[in-house]
């Protein structure tokens, strides 16, 4: 989920990510959703039927800079395939 795209070897920057790639284990089954916001740096965990996607940044230079991150938080509930999101 999120992410960023291949690099050179060097520091290259592209375009942060909002696409998640949703398996289901039980039916083998994959779907593509997305995020609330593209994000680079997040942090995600699973617990029960939720899929937790939290923190993050747009920017990611400037992370490094002044040490900013998302406070939102984006949840995945795979027994209904809804998302919740907290601000």
């Amino acid at each position: 989920a999120g992410g960023y795209g291949p690099g050179t070897g060097r520091i290259t920057v592209v375009e942060a990510q909002n696409i998640v790639d949703i398996y289901n284990l039980e039916d083998g089954t994959q779907k593509i959703s997305s995020l609330s916001q593209a994000r680079y740096f997040m942090t995600a965990a699973s617990i029960g039927p939720f899929a937790i996607f939290a923190g993050g940044t747009d920017n990611a230079l400037q992370v490094f800079i002044d040490n900013t991150a998302f406070s939102d938080v984006d949840i995945w509930n795979s027994r209904d395939g809804s998302w919740i999101r907290l601000s």
